[in-house]
């Protein structure tokens, strides 16, 4: 998260929970995609608890920066897609989805090539966040086909909460990046971690929620 350790590891904690309840309710072998998301989110906050206790510059920080930049830059992208695409009913959204997965992968490896290839800078902010430095050319583009990989697969989704994660996901991203410009994939990573609680409210409807 982007307060704290103490706030980071709390989340991770509260997500590790909430994925586990998730993965009891879900009731289908393809859904198990997506509900191992809160599970991933933990996971990626947890990594970002150690990043705050981790001196910056130093090898510790760098291992935890690439391991929180890989869940926020590298796998998000086309992970999100795919879960999509294994519990989407309607074939006909399946084939398009298939679009959004070509799209999310382009982005999963040109954003892991250049995190190999460029180095990465971590600083703590005054303002509580963890900025994450990074090279990535073609930067405006490459985020709005992150953009749109992500919550556009969210969007395009037949099942109302599906959707309902992707509106207030791209919600969140604008208001992440007017809060803080700066450290933004850290403080929006916090507020789609919160939303990954609604995978579970998904996973709890799923059997009788009528599709459109």
């Amino acid at each position: 998260m982007c307060f704290s350790a103490n706030a980071s590891f709390a989340a991770g904690g509260v997500l590790a929970a909430v994925g586990a309840a998730t993965i009891k309710e879900n009731k289908f072998k393809r859904g198990l995609v997506y509900a191992l998301i809160p599970l991933l989110f933990a996971t990626q906050q947890i990594i970002e608890g150690f990043q705050w206790l981790s001196e910056k510059g130093g090898m510790w920080s760098q291992i935890f920066g690439y391991g929180f930049l890989f869940f926020a830059i590298v796998l998000w992208p086309v992970y999100v897609p795919i879960a999509v695409y294994l519990i989407e009913p309607r074939n006909d959204k399946k084939h398009r989805l298939g679009l959004f997965i070509f799209l999310g992968a382009v982005i999963s490896a040109y954003s892991l090539i250049n995190l190999i290839l460029a180095p990465i800078t971590i600083s703590a902010e005054a303002c509580c966040h963890v900025h994450y430095a990074f090279q990535m050319p073609f930067g405006l583009a490459v985020g709005g086909c992150y953009i749109v990989a992500t919550c556009g697969s969210l969007l395009f989704s037949s099942h109302r909460w599906v959707k309902a994660m992707g509106i207030v996901a791209f919600l969140s991203l604008v208001a992440a990046f007017l809060y803080a410009r700066a450290t933004y994939v850290s403080v929006w990573c916090f507020f789609a971690a919160v939303l990954s609680v609604m995978v579970l409210v998904h996973a709890r409807s799923v059997k009788h929620e009528p599709v459109v």
